[in-house]
């Protein structure tokens, strides 16, 4: 194994920014095959009507298929699955726990948007065959916070060499279309980031003033600076917007590559500008990363052990949607052919050839003498009906080919049950594969978060957990996480994968409706697999099935308010005259839960408050009973004198 340096000298610097220049350049030409099939995708989906020579009609056809395919597919995979961390040994269950909910509340945050970002990844993968994330965690000011981003696939580069398995087997990658301007790049010199010599050789030598100065322009031509990869994406946005420039060139700006390369063994990060050549920043990847993983994380929906950029849904279509386009052109051609015929005249028999095309009411005039039978000639153009049989043809190839038919689209004419929940189950194996994919990728998600908490959270962080209250308040620390690392990552199924265990539910549940009543099994259990399997939550569950005082949410949201004063000492607590066990039970747990998290101060002031609370449990708990008695003995009474009642109006008269 190569030895780390032992610092990164100026002459290190240089080889590093050769050696990043040259790799870009060669990552990008291996990938000009894949990007010019994507303008051609591009071009359909975001509605750009190609002219024809030989065809008068042009009805888009293509067009509106490759867009409704992508907005069918993407309807199907839609909810985002969710990462679940797995306790290896006892000892771990609360870390993943807490772990588990520290993931939730965080990609919940309106920053983050997981949701969101996870849609627009999807689109991506449909359209181009990848998505591409960033992902890291910071702690700036002690303060934890997560970065989720998504990568363009034009903006991202990577060792062809890898494949497309593992992205970890690159000797280099990295995203572009990173923009500094002078002055966060001033102030990433002032904080010690950036090197204050590379920083002004790349912006020192220009009157940066000038409001169209571009870092490596000379004459302030904005194409100056634009790589490769952003002149390709604005020859997407000119589908959309009919423009190219989507960049403001006011001031000075600076394009950057986020570039990962490795030299003898070892990985480094660079701020690299690739016009000019120079890194502002070069780091040890390991002083970026701890884990020295790459922070990104993909999926594709036709992964391929060699292969990073492989083909994409609409590629594997865009060719039938493209035929089938032309044979509804040919169409709509044949009917223009026949209700407009060419017509052939002799010599001056039609005084006016324009009266010759159709008009009501219209009269034709022709020369005296004129012989109709050979003066007039309608050429006349059968009917076509094999574009439509190749038309058809051709979407019933795509459906089984795709998985999008009729039925997807909420179209199907299917009318036995049997077979239209068969074939929705062929659809669904199909989704579920593509689930199977991107579950991959939040596989690898899921390890950066987890190193990203482990490495940044430096503070304790609140974690609100819903309850039966509604929000309680939990809290996880880095002893937490500390020595949580024999962990599994479960990906939970999102709605396609679900729909392709239809009929495994559907068993489950006539089994549990048939053994209802059955002295053999127990009904609660019961009740609660019932509901599990139609996606109730086990907090939805747990309150379902609470018949006694512990479903009274008032009471315990009382329990979880009180809570909060004792921690922060609150002198006017008194103890709850309406508690009883479920409100002190509350308490207690919260004392067992979090011992270890609470001082010697507050534990002996939680003991004190249960202590002085035992007297309103003990005395609330005899009037419930109490009530209770009353109550049945009220029942049977009325009960009685109903039957009674009844007694006396069936009684034969005398």
């Amino acid at each position: 194994m190569a030895q780390k340096p032992k610092k990164i000298t100026p002459k290190l610097i240089e080889i590093l920014e050769a050696q990043a220049s040259s790799e870009i350049e060669f990552a990008r030409k291996y990938k000009e095959n894949r990007v010019a099939k994507w303008h051609i995708s591009e071009a359909m989906v975001y509605g750009k009507k190609n002219s024809l020579e030989d065809v008068r009609a042009n009805a888009g056809i293509a067009n509106a298929k490759a867009q409704g395919f992508v907005s069918t597919l993407l309807s199907k995979i839609d909810a985002p699955p969710n990462i679940k961390y797995r306790h290896a040994k006892n000892a771990d269950m609360k870390p993943a726990r807490r772990l588990n909910m520290m993931y939730m509340q965080e990609m919940a945050h309106e920053k983050e948007n997981l949701q969101m970002k996870d849609l627009l990844g999807k689109k991506q993968a449909i359209i181009y065959g990848r998505a591409i994330y960033e992902y890291h965690a910071s702690s700036d000011g002690g303060q934890y916070r997560s970065v989720l981003s998504n990568v363009s696939v034009y903006d991202f580069l990577i060792d062809p060499s890898a494949g497309g398995f593992d992205i970890e087997r690159a000797f280099f990658l990295g995203r572009g279309g990173v923009w500094k301007t002078k002055e966060q790049l001033d102030d990433g010199v002032e904080a010690g980031r950036y090197s204050k010599s590379k920083v002004k050789t790349l912006t020192g030598s220009t009157d940066t003033d000038d409001e169209n100065y571009v870092a490596g322009s000379d004459d302030g031509n904005n194409d100056a600076q634009k790589s490769e990869e952003e002149k390709a994406k604005e020859q997407a946005r000119v589908f959309i917007m009919g423009t190219e420039s989507k960049i403001h060139m006011q001031g000075s700006k600076y394009l950057f590559w986020e570039w990962y390369t490795t030299y003898k063994g070892q990985r480094y990060y660079m701020l690299f500008n690739e016009g000019a050549r120079i890194a502002v920043r070069v780091e040890f990847m390991e002083d970026v990363f701890k884990s020295g993983l790459y922070p990104f994380w993909t999926w594709a929906t036709d992964p391929d052990l060699a292969e990073f950029w492989t083909l994409s849904p609409l590629d594997q279509m865009r060719d039938i949607f493209m035929v089938q386009g032309a044979s509804i052109d040919q169409l709509l051609d044949n009917a223009e052919q026949r209700n407009k015929p060419m017509k052939g005249v002799v010599g001056d028999a039609v005084k006016n050839l324009n009266s010759l095309r159709y008009g009501r009411d219209k009269t034709v005039r022709f020369k005296k003498g004129t012989d109709l039978r050979t003066a007039l000639k309608v050429f006349e153009t059968p009917q076509l009906d094999t574009p439509l049989l190749v038309y058809d043809k051709l979407e019933n190839i795509g459906g089984l080919s795709s998985g999008v038919t009729a039925g997807t689209q909420g179209d199907s004419e299917e009318e036995k049950v049997g077979i239209y929940e068969g074939n929705m189950q062929q659809v669904a194996d199909r989704m579920g594969l593509l689930n199977k994919n991107y579950a991959d990728g939040y596989y690898r998600f899921g390890k950066l978060f987890y190193n990203g908490v482990k490495e940044h959270l430096t503070r304790k962080y609140a974690l609100e957990v819903v309850g039966h209250d509604g929000v309680e308040l939990e809290e996880i620390t880095k002893k937490d996480i500390k020595g949580f690392a024999n962990y599994g990552i479960d990906i939970s199924a999102s709605d396609a994968e679900l729909q392709a265990n239809m009929t495994d539910m559907k068993n489950k549940v006539a089994f549990l409706q048939g053994a209802k009543g059955s002295q053999t099994i127990n009904q609660k259990v019961r009740g609660g697999m019932e509901a599990e399997i139609v996606g109730f939550t086990q907090d939805e569950i747990r309150r379902l099935m609470d018949t006694n005082e512990f479903g009274d949410a008032e009471l315990l949201s009382e329990a979880s308010r009180d809570i909060e004063r004792l921690l922060k000492g609150d002198p006017d607590l008194k103890p709850n005259m309406n508690a009883n066990n479920a409100y002190k039970t509350r308490i207690v747990d919260y004392m067992t839960d979090q011992r270890e998290h609470l001082t010697e101060e507050v534990w002996l002031r939680f003991v004190q408050y249960v202590i002085d609370l035992e007297p309103f449990v003990i005395e609330n708990t005899i009037r419930k009973a109490n009530e209770m008695k009353a109550r049945q003995g009220m029942l049977a009474l009325a009960m009685a004198q109903e039957g009674n009642t009844q007694g006396g109006q069936g009684a034969p008269m005398m």
